[in-house]
């Protein structure tokens, strides 16, 4: 590492610039020294470029004290460039590039212009931020934000959780508050996805996925006696025919996709997904509400065709009001079964496939 060379810069020799390099000269920072008399470091000042006081934000306190007790001029830009290798060592590589004041002062307006109270999340160094937006309906929609160094000639990336990808538009003039605009724009052209998929949401029994995200646009539905259908929604046109995939044995989906395919030829651009498929399949979709005695497939499966008598792992169904049926037997035999004349092992056995047939509708 070479030595820090400071030249005077006056006649008087009471002031001093140069620069320190550090990490094998790959970062270069500007210092300037003033003397209240020549030749002597006590009573002298410090002075250096803002990226440098941000590094030395911790120890300003030991730099100044050193400037003050070192013998000569030299021995303390040796001691300071020192000080500086330990400091960029301790620093993340993120960290290392400081922005200038005007850099903090502009996001701070643009904040303030698109509003506090729509922050949700900011880094210590202003290089990610969250924002909430609110679409048409009240849904709460997260925007983060990746500012780069050379923002604003650099546009930010941006990150949102949708059914298709948001791309904005971005010049050297474009503010924060033009983005939130353009993702108010973008929420709204989802909106008609979100209803068909609430509606579908709220008149069927959907497995998977189990807490759908908005950038979701599947949706896999009980259709009863082991059988199931996917259904994919194009997001850029959501009332278009949708891409089915019915699931379970063929003698069973057969007929779902016969029905299906016959009501499809009726399909229009104004049609709803759900009202229309309901009509299609020419049977009530089950919803989670559904008794035990609606469901036509045996209490041992569960109703995504698991042949398990465990808990099928993939929509994890829970019959509420089929419990209390299966509680109140589990009494009743333990009630009623007299002590004597049941062996052992037959009252273990009439326990256990009774409490497996509760469990399986957990």
């Amino acid at each position: 590492m070479p030595s820090p060379l400071l030249i005077p810069f006056n006649n008087n020799k009471t002031i001093y610039r140069g620069y320190l390099n550090v990490q094998q000269q790959s970062l270069e920072f500007y210092i300037e020294v003033h003397l209240r008399t020549p030749g002597v470091l006590q009573g002298a000042s410090l002075s250096c470029s803002w990226k440098m006081k941000h590094l030395l934000a911790d120890c300003l306190n030991t730099v100044n004290r050193r400037l003050q007790e070192s013998n000569s001029l030299a021995e303390f830009a040796i001691e300071l460039q020192n000080i500086l290798e330990t400091q960029v060592g301790k620093q993340s590589p993120s960290k290392l590039v400081c922005q200038p004041p005007e850099y903090y002062s502009r996001l701070l307006n643009e904040i303030e212009i698109v509003g506090w109270d729509r922050l949700i999340y900011i880094d210590s160094d202003f290089k990610e931020l969250h924002l909430m937006v609110k679409d048409d309906r009240g849904r709460e929609h997260i925007l983060k934000i990746l500012i780069s160094p050379q923002y604003p000639k650099v546009s930010p990336e941006f990150k949102a959780d949708l059914p298709l990808q948001f791309e904005v538009h971005w010049k050297t003039s474009t503010s924060l508050n033009d983005v939130v605009e353009q993702f108010t724009a973008e929420l709204s052209s989802h909106q008609d996805l979100w209803i068909m998929l609430d509606e579908i949401d709220s008149n069927a029994w959907v497995i998977d996925p189990e807490n759908p995200s908005p950038s979701c646009s599947t949706r896999r539905l009980v259709l009863g006696n082991n059988a199931s259908l996917q259904v994919l929604l194009d997001p850029k046109h959501p009332r278009a025919l949708p891409e089915c995939i019915f699931m379970g044995a063929e003698y069973v989906v057969g007929k779902f996709r016969d029905s299906f395919r016959s009501g499809a030829e009726k399909w229009t651009s104004r049609s709803s997904v759900g009202s229309v498929m309901h009509t299609s399949l020419e049977k009530p979709f089950l919803t989670q509400r559904v008794k035990i005695q609606d469901v036509d497939s045996p209490i041992t499966k569960c109703a995504c065709m698991s042949p398990s008598q465990q808990r099928c792992r993939d929509c994890r169904v829970h019959l509420s009001s089929a419990t209390p049926t299966y509680v109140s037997m589990l009494v009743q035999y333990s009630a009623h079964v007299p002590a004597s004349g049941v062996s052992q092992e037959f009252s273990g056995v009439g326990m256990f496939l009774l409490f497996t047939n509760y469990r399986c509708l957990q």
